[in-house]
């Protein structure tokens, strides 16, 4: 009895192993395995840390990163003070009325030494305000929502206005359809991210998520069959969230809107790169709802000349340009007047790239 129980054992033991090995040889032959994409900040020292809420933030302190191709030999200097803020002087300064700026890397100002980010040079054109600037790589309008409620309830400073610096990916990064969730882990050489998210509901209303991150088990970097079961476990999670993106990112503009507004604070929006389409609807959305724009995309942001070199985002030409069309806008704002839509009749042929974080 005890041989006979052993036998079946053996025989159930092998008959499983060789259908694992059976699908393991049928995916790699199908599919592969997976090469999953090299993380941004490899071999650097890292700009974030995990936050439970915000999925990451901005890691307090002062990093050095090499400059790469035409800028080797110029280091990066990376400096963020308490609470995530990215420096925007040497030191910070007297409390002051409050110019907030969120975003994602752009407005964070990725591989820009601290004193050519485009917040930076606002700064030193307002220098009766204090502007913070909470720019977080890979953030989309609902991580700078959430950035922006934070900052808001631990401080008491007055808040003059409130400026969102939006590209048009972040659309996609505020629903976090599959795709967005898959590179997220390899995002960083820090840890796999996890982000949270926005739907509609059934009723239309907006629900908000907590952070998901993509799945990770056992071997699933040595078995293909194992990656596989979890992109495609990732794929039913997401389901068809994406065809949700544009309506979700106008419902979070609102709620940015209603956060900065209990503050007594206006809300602008920078348009710093969209395709032309999405540029013409967004302007004339945000002035149909009361929200202030200003349309400051650039052919140059495009541009590989004038993209930080080995780093591949904007350069410090294209903060420059940001600066100058952004503070137009603060002059009218700041000194009692308003925030027109800008260069609404001049939509630019400009394109896009849905590239990595940013």
């Amino acid at each position: 009895m005890r041989h006979a129980r052993l036998l079946g054992f053996l025989t159930s033991g092998s008959s499983l192993a060789l259908a694992f090995l059976s699908a393991e040889f049928v995916v790699r032959l199908a599919v592969g395995m997976p090469q999953p994409a090299e993380a941004l900040d490899r071999g650097l020292p890292p700009l974030h840390e995990p936050d439970p809420v915000l999925g990451w933030r901005n890691k307090s302190g002062a990093v050095v990163w090499p400059g790469r191709g035409s800028d080797a030999g110029r280091p990066i200097a990376l400096t963020f003070w308490n609470g995530g803020r990215r420096a925007t002087a040497a030191a910070p300064g007297p409390s002051r009325p409050d110019v907030t700026i969120v975003g994602c890397s752009y407005t964070q100002g990725w591989a820009v030494s601290d004193a050519e980010t485009f917040v930076w040079r606002l700064q030193e054109r307002f220098p009766d305000r204090d502007f913070a600037n909470l720019g977080t790589a890979g953030y989309g309008t609902y991580q700078s929502l959430l950035a922006l409620e934070r900052h808001l309830s631990v401080s008491s400073t007055p808040v003059d206005l409130v400026v969102y610096g939006f590209i048009e990916h972040h659309e996609i990064r505020n629903v976090a359809p599959a795709g967005w969730i898959r590179r997220l882990a390899t995002a960083t050489a820090a840890d796999r991210l996890g982000v949270p998210f926005a739907t509609l509901g059934d009723d239309g209303a907006l629900v908000h998520h907590v952070p998901e991150a993509y799945p990770h088990w056992f071997f699933d970097d040595q078995l293909a069959s194992v990656a596989f079961l979890e992109a495609r476990l990732v794929d039913w999670r997401a389901g068809e969230r994406g065809s949700e993106a544009r309506a979700v990112t106008e419902r979070l503009l609102e709620e940015l809107r209603d956060a900065s507004g209990r503050r007594g604070a206006p809300l602008l929006v920078a348009i710093l790169e969209a395709r032309p389409e999405a540029r013409r609807h967004y302007l004339r959305w945000l002035a149909a709802h009361g929200i202030g724009a200003v349309d400051c995309a650039h052919p140059r942001s495009l541009d590989p000349a004038f993209l930080v070199p080995g780093y591949g985002h904007p350069g410090r030409e294209i903060h420059a340009d940001w600066a100058a069309c952004i503070g137009r806008a603060l002059e009218s704002r700041l000194t009692g007047g308003s925030v027109e839509l800008a260069r609404d009749s001049e939509i630019r042929g400009v394109g896009t790239r849905e590239t990595p974080v940013r």
